[in-house]
Order: C-alpha cells, then sequence, then structure tokens
C-alpha cells in the first residue's frame, strides 16, 4: 500500500512540474482585465524583442496630451525583413490620455499619425509610481484586410513630460477573409529622445 501511495504522488508532483514548466505565466502585477487582453505568450513575444512593461496595481494620474516625436522601430511587421529597425520616423504623432478612471486602472487613449491614422481606445492601466502600461485589444484592419490587436503602450510621467514612450503593436487573429493577415506578428516603436513635451493641441 505505501509502495502505491508513494508511486501516486510521484505521478501527481511528474504532472504538476510538466505543467508548470510547459505554460507560461503572466508575472504579478497585472489586474484580471488585464490578464484577459495579454497572454503569457504574446507578453514574452514582446518583452524578449525590447517591449517595455511596468506592473502594478497604482498607475499614475496620466491625464494629458503629449508630441511623439521622432519614432524608431525596435521591431517591424515581418520577422523576415527587419531592414527599417533602426529607422526614424519624424511622424509628428500625438497621444492623448483622458477620462482615466477613480482607481486609476482603466483610460481612453487617443492617437494620432500625423495626418494619417487615427486610432481611439479604452483599455487598461498598470503601473506604480510614475510608470505606467496600457492595454488594449481591439478589431481593425491590416492593409486592408480584417485583423484583431493587442496595442501596449508604456512610458513614465514626469513633471515636463512623458519619458520613455515605447508602444507595440500585436496581430492576435484574423477574419475569415484575410489570407495576408499573419497571426503573431507585431512592431514595437519608442521616442527617440526618450522625451515627449506636452501640448495643448491634439
Amino acid at each position: 500500500m505505501k509502495t502505491l501511495t508513494k508511486i501516486l504522488l510521484s505521478l501527481i508532483l511528474l504532472l504538476s512540474w510538466s505543467c508548470s514548466k510547459d505554460e507560461a505565466v503572466l508575472p504579478e502585477g497585472y489586474s484580471a482585465n488585464i490578464r484577459g487582453i495579454i497572454s503569457p505568450d504574446i507578453f514574452s513575444k514582446l518583452t524578449n524583442t525590447g517591449m517595455k512593461f511596468n506592473p502594478g496595481t497604482n498607475p499614475p494620474d496620466l491625464s494629458g496630451i503629449y508630441v511623439l516625436n521622432p519614432f524608431v522601430l525596435v521591431a517591424d511587421w515581418d520577422p523576415n525583413d527587419q531592414s527599417d529597425v533602426g529607422t526614424v520616423c519624424s511622424c509628428n504623432a500625438v497621444v492623448r490620455f483622458t477620462n482615466q478612471s477613480a482607481n486609476k486602472q482603466s483610460i481612453h487613449v487617443d492617437l494620432k499619425l500625423g495626418t494619417g491614422s487615427n486610432f481611439t481606445w479604452n483599455g487598461y492601466l498598470s503601473g506604480e509610481g510614475n510608470k505606467f502600461t496600457f492595454f488594449v485589444d481591439w478589431n481593425g484592419t491590416f492593409d486592408g484586410e480584417p485583423a484583431q490587436f493587442v496595442t501596449v503602450i508604456s512610458g513614465e510621467i514626469s513633471a515636463s513630460g512623458l519619458l520613455n514612450y515605447y508602444d507595440a503593436a500585436y496581430i492576435k487573429g484574423k477574419g475569415s477573409n484575410s489570407p495576408n493577415v499573419l497571426v503573431g506578428e507585431f512592431r514595437i516603436r519608442f521616442d527617440h529622445d526618450g522625451f515627449s513635451e506636452p501640448t495643448m493641441v491634439f
């Protein structure tokens, strides 16, 4: 009987070890809402490619508008063609944070890229002190084809402006008629000089 018990305990321990080894886990410091947006696999891919994340449940007050210029690519969409990585883009992008919740963990974000694309999202925040990360999943298009995205924005608020702005967009899914959309591709970029000055104009 003792031998059988030992065998059963060994099997349970082996199964537990196997599951913990195979399953990636999102670190502590992220709410249930955020965990519903970004999987451990996406988190790992973005982190390993240079995206910054700030965990915590007490993000700072982010109300304001900031100029993001110039942008530099850390990773481009096509993993087989990273020739544009390091390219500096003076695209006069602007980000606006409004309607932050009382507990500071949800917020509305508008992102404008010069005279081109405009994006508007309602998402969730992590962070502590002056550092934050914004998370949202949303439906859009990639090269004209339907796709589902995860967007992440990180930075640090200061008395003079926004520091160390990074953003990432990850293709999480696609429509049934989206043959050219490749799930798992992503793009990362950051504000090259590390400082995004405040502005009154969006």
